[in-house]
């Protein structure tokens, strides 16, 4: 049976009446006609209501905020717990004096930038390790991504406005935003709160910047000696013979003048005064070397001319060694011969090794080429496969020093001395001691964060409307906001309840903000508008700004120095490549950007500096999504009747643990920036090597002689696809912008909302519905939004009916 009834509109002198009709009342609530008038519960029946329990404490986001206490606290245990073992494994200080700068075989690496020591959590076969550090990462990538939540979440909270900071804003024609995580409510929020917010920003970028690079591997990484041997050479090394080797092979022109000349062999950048002796040389090939017919057939392994160009043509040689190139036996004088210059002792990295004609590490696969053509580029893999499919690869060697042009000689093949993959598993103290020190004052933030809300919580047993109105209680969500305006009406924005988000952005500083008596209101278009007209056009630009930097620096790496690297032929997009990438830390996998030599902790900084880019541009897209769905929320109070959403709920009203933007949402989009953040993790690599030089004393690799490298590695597959999902996502969210919301009401967001809700039942109406343990303030109930009045043509809220906005109509 349908009732048509009036429902008075209290508080106007002209007592303007408008028929609705009764919707029904919810279930387990007592029918109460709306023209029967309210009956007000007394303060003593109110406070004869029993006391709330404990789990208000913890009520909507204050739940959420004591859970990301909760997390926060045991990382920040586990952490403590891991720098405690690091500490107590680490050898005294005094054990490591005679080898500051190297590597300890008891179990430490000292830094030699800073004194840090680094614990060796591991050591042995380069795949144990890289399996364990796979799952650090996993754990990292989950830990920072729920980090990066917590902490969009509390700062959303702590820059949400109180009533008195809504009304001062209000008061100097300023605006402020509700419901969404704005930064330009920091002009207008309590300083302690804009401090506390600062102070978690700060800590999520350096969490950010280090947290990825707490554990990571160290590569054993081989420098190699370089010789040319002839063939005839090499069978008679296999035979036990040793070679007759030409004392004018080694000359030296320097010291042709002395009586007699004194025949020597010279290392690159060799400042001995005294020669090196024809005996010297045999020393050092044949017995310091220990080129040996055993030695040749148990550590080398023949390698063709291409396999040997692979090998070699790497930025990390992590499984061969010394390389001797076999050239045709054209000249017995050839036994032992200089490459391209003074190469005897070649590095492949090291400057101060290398040739000096050349400081590129490759050029001596290419030299020859370069002779030919009478000019020096560089020697890319490209180029160098090139040569040697054409059957044209040779170097350029010199039989006397006297000559005046290189021989060049056709390399048949190339004997490589096999080394095994040894790696270390690593812990920075330093690193741990830093993130400890961030999940520290994190924890702080989030206990003040959650005494700001256990202070300012509602009240039930307070009969008054200023509970309910506090000024000191924050609005976080919009149901929050419109509790509040229920109670008290904001006289500031009355007469601007359809005024939607442009309004308020522009006309508000210009014509739209006028005395109350001259607001006549304004014309309802009945247009449908999108998600993305939420959006202000400095947002938009900004989001979008950082999401281009991001693409761009991207490119930059994987064309202009990844892409290069690639082997002649290869897909710059490999699956089986791209698996390797996202599922080992294998330098070998990925492209060493062109850098100086770089502290570890510079190193470690460089290498995140992306993981850091990509949390700032998770908090980007994380608002953009929820300044889509604050109004589709309002304007579903225009279709239905519904309680509102807050964050202490009574009578019929309900609470979350999400803010705005529901689970429904959120979950995916953090998924999503999960595996983002994984494949960008597995991109972006610090790259730590223990590099084996050669000793300039002799053709071998040193096992002595090591050298800490600290560097920063890029993978093509795993950028590539970490860009290609990243633009997905990216993409996605832009099309969500142009979803239609229901064409109800004003495109209500941030503090527009204000101008919405200010028309209510009347400051001076807060009946009760209900008597005793059953009383409900209006705002406890279902309300809706729209016209309440037709005659004057006024919107606002109404716990019962209200009716349809009119197109072409004026509403204020």
């Amino acid at each position: 049976m349908n009732h048509s009834t009036t429902l008075q509109i209290p508080g106007r002198e002209s007592h303007s009446y408008f028929d609705v009709t009764p919707l029904p009342t919810p279930s387990g609530f007592p029918r109460i006609p709306l023209g029967t008038p309210r009956k007000r519960s007394t303060t003593k029946e109110l406070i004869a209501q029993p006391y709330r329990s404990v789990t208000s404490y913890f009520s909507g986001w204050r739940g959420g905020i004591l859970l990301g206490a909760a997390t926060t606290f045991t990382t920040l245990l586990l952490l403590l717990i891991l720098l405690v073992y690091t500490i107590t494994t680490l050898p005294k200080p005094s054990d490591l004096k005679s080898n500051f700068a190297g590597i300890d075989t008891y179990g430490a690496e000292v830094d030699a930038d800073f004194g840090l020591k680094n614990g060796v959590l591991y050591e042995g076969s380069c795949e144990t390790a890289k399996t364990m550090n796979g799952w650090w990462k996993v754990g990292v990538t989950i830990l920072a991504t729920l980090a990066m939540g917590a902490g969009n979440y509390t700062m959303q909270c702590l820059v949400a406005p109180t009533r008195r900071e809504i009304d001062k804003a209000h008061g100097s024609q300023k605006w402020v935003d509700v419901g969404v995580g704005s930064v330009r409510n920091l002009k207008y929020v309590a300083r302690r709160r804009g401090v506390v917010w600062g102070v978690m920003m700060l800590c999520g970028l350096v969490m950010g910047l280090v947290f990825n690079s707490i554990i990571f591997i160290s590569w054993a990484d081989y420098e190699y000696g370089l010789m040319t041997m002839t063939s005839g050479t090499v069978e008679k090394v296999r035979l036990g013979q040793r070679p007759i080797v030409n004392s004018e092979t080694c000359w030296n022109p320097v010291y042709q003048n002395t009586n007699p000349p004194t025949p020597f062999f010279r290392y690159p950048n060799d400042t001995r005064s005294t020669p090196l002796r024809f005996a010297e040389i045999e020393k050092t090939i044949y017995e310091t070397f220990n080129l040996s017919a055993t030695r040749l057939d148990a550590d080398f392994e023949r390698l063709e001319a291409e396999e040997c160009v692979r090998t070699y043509h790497k930025q990390l040689v992590t499984d061969h060694s010394t390389l001797i190139l076999v050239v045709e036996d054209k000249d017995e004088n050839l036994a032992f011969v200089e490459a391209n210059g003074p190469v005897c002792s070649f590095s492949q990295r090291d400057n101060a090794l290398i040739h000096e004609l050349s400081d590129e590490p490759f050029d001596w696969i290419c030299a020859a080429h370069f002779q030919q053509l009478g000019k020096t580029e560089e020697c890319t893999l490209e180029l160098a496969m090139e040569i040697v499919k054409g059957g044209n690869w040779s170097i350029p060697v010199k039989s006397l020093p006297f000559d005046e042009k290189d021989r060049i000689l056709p390399i048949s093949h190339c004997l490589s001395e096999k080394r095994e993959e040894q790696c270390q598993l690593l812990i920075s103290a330093l690193l741990l001691t830093v993130i400890i020190a961030t999940q520290s004052l994190i924890l702080v933030c989030l206990l003040i964060t959650l005494y700001f809300a256990w202070t300012t919580r509602k009240r039930p047993l307070e009969p008054s409307k200023v509970d309910v109105a506090r000024d000191d209680r924050p609005l976080v969500t919009v149901g929050d906001a419109i509790e509040s305006f229920l109670a008290r009406n904001d006289d500031f924005t009355k007469g601007l309840a359809l005024s939607d988000v442009r309004h308020f952005r522009q006309g508000w500083l210009c014509s739209a903000w006028i005395p109350q008596g001259e607001r006549h209101g304004l014309i309802w278009d009945g247009k449908a508008r999108r998600w993305g007209a939420a959006i202000s056009a400095w947002r938009w630009t900004g989001t979008l700004l950082l999401s281009l930097l991001t693409i761009i620096l991207t490119l930059v790496v994987l064309l202009v120095y990844a892409r290069p690297m690639l082997p002649p032929g290869k897909p710059i997009f490999d699956p089986v490549e791209l698996y390797r990438t996202l599922t080992t830390d294998d330098p070998s996998t990925t492209t060493l950007l062109p850098l100086q030599r770089l502290s570890q902790l510079q190193a470690v900084v460089l290498a995140n500096a992306p993981q850091a880019l990509l949390a700032l541009l998770y908090h980007a897209l994380n608002q953009l999504l929820t300044h889509y769905h604050l109004p589709q929320e309002v304007l579903n109070f225009t279709t239905e009747r519904k309680p509102l959403r807050v964050s202490s709920p009574s009578g019929e009203q309900r609470t979350s643990y999400f803010l705005t933007l529901p689970w429904r949402y959120s979950i995916p989009f953090s998924v999503a920036t999960m595996i983002v953040s994984w494949g960008v993790g597995q991109s972006w690599m610090f790259v730590r090597t223990v590099r084996h030089g050669v000793n300039t004393s002799t053709l071998a690799t040193s096992t002595n002689t090591v050298r800490k490298v600290s560097t920063i590695s890029f993978s093509v597959n795993g950028g590539l696809a970490s860009l290609i999902l990243g633009s997905v996502v990216l993409i996605f969210i832009l099309i969500m912008g142009l979803r239609k919301l229901p064409p109800t009401g004003p495109v209500v967001v941030g503090s527009a909302c204000v101008g919405a809700i200010s028309r209510s039942d009347g400051e001076e109406d807060m009946g009760y519905f209900g008597t005793g343990g059953e009383a409900m303030r209006c705002w406890e109930r279902g309300v809706m939004w729209g016209v309440v009045d037709d005659e004057e043509g006024e919107v606002g809220w109404g716990v019962g009916g209200v009716g349809e906005l009119g197109v072409g109509r004026r509403y204020r």
